[in-house]
């Protein structure tokens, strides 16, 4: 079998394929970290109020409450 320009092991991949431009290494990277953004969720009434229940029996019973907040399409969780 002739192993011209094929890489070695002859695993029918061309050498030429194994190098990524800048440019796309960079897209991939900005894609990977597009879809790792969360839509913002807007909260209704009724689920503000449940919040608020939730706050308020955490605070009168003392307990421990993990808070999460949403900055610029991103989770960042607070242990309180």
């Amino acid at each position: 079998m002739l192993q011209n320009k094929i890489s070695k092991g002859s695993n029918l991949r061309w050498e030429g394929s194994r190098i990524m431009l800048p440019e796309h290494v960079q897209e991939l990277r900005k894609r990977k970290f597009e879809q790792t953004k969360v839509a913002k969720h807007e909260l209704d009434e009724q689920e503000l109020q449940e919040l608020g229940f939730v706050v308020i029996d955490s605070l009168k019973h003392e307990l421990e409450v993990k808070v999460t907040y949403l900055i610029s399409y991103f989770y960042y969780p607070i242990d309180l």
